[in-house]
């Protein structure tokens, strides 16, 4: 998700604040926060993991919007996308 005034990364969370990076932590001003410990993941990246998975979801054909959630599995974060409607999910990072 990619605000249409500048470069900013959307949260996919909250839907509204930017995603700010330190190392290889992103978080967002309502809380979210993802560590992904060791992966090396840049902002753009994350941010065309994001648009990927919602265009997945897209495709599907189903109209509703998906929520995003961060997950933790085994002691790692995942951020995870899923449908309420289709039951669609992904795990975006």
């Amino acid at each position: 998700v990619q605000s249409a005034l500048s470069n900013e990364v959307i949260c996919p969370v909250c839907l509204r604040g930017p995603l700010f990076q330190n190392g290889n932590v992103f978080f967002c001003q309502c809380g979210m926060r993802l560590n992904l410990q060791a992966d090396q993941l840049s902002l753009e990246q994350l941010r065309c993991s994001i648009e990927h998975a919602f265009g997945g979801h897209a495709a599907t054909g189903c109209n509703l919007k998906p929520q995003c959630a961060v997950q933790n599995c085994g002691g790692y974060d995942m951020l995870v996308m899923v449908c309420s409607g289709c039951g669609h999910m992904d795990i975006v990072a």
